[in-house]
């Protein structure tokens, strides 16, 4: 699939879904941007990246360092079927899904964007328990 399809693709299949996002463009890559309201997060911003070598990779970057969290983060990967967790160079947490393009359909793109949050979600309810005096380990 070429890279402009698989970006119509992605597009139609949020738009189809009532998903808002912004659209801009680094190299040969497509991002899209949305913000979602959660049940944790009044803005958790997704970004999708549509990549010229036919791959859509979903991700949220969140403000939460992964010091003290390494053993939590790791467990709770086996919980999701289509995100987990990584942490970027600055230690700071990130949600990741993947979808290769030729397999991307609405269906996909909902349980990535619903495990996304949902992991954005549980980690920020073990840092408020954590915080409350609760232990997330």
């Amino acid at each position: 699939m070429l890279s402009e399809d698989l970006v119509k693709k992605v597009k139609d299949i949020l738009d189809g879904m009532n998903v808002r996002y912004e659209e801009g463009k680094v190299k040969d890559a497509t991002f899209l941007i949305s913000l979602w309201r959660t049940d944790k997060w009044d803005e958790l911003e997704i970004d999708i990246v549509i990549s010229p070598g036919n791959l859509v990779v979903l991700f949220s970057t969140l403000p939460v360092s992964s010091e003290g969290m390494e053993n939590w983060l790791l467990n709770k990967n086996w919980d999701y079927n289509f995100a987990h967790f990584a942490t970027d160079i600055s230690g700071n947490v990130i949600v990741v899904s993947n979808i290769r393009g030729e397999d991307v359909s609405e269906e996909l793109m909902r349980l990535s964007l619903a495990s996304i949050i949902r992991a954005a979600d549980d980690l920020k309810e073990a840092i408020e328990e954590e915080e409350s005096g609760n232990s997330t380990q």
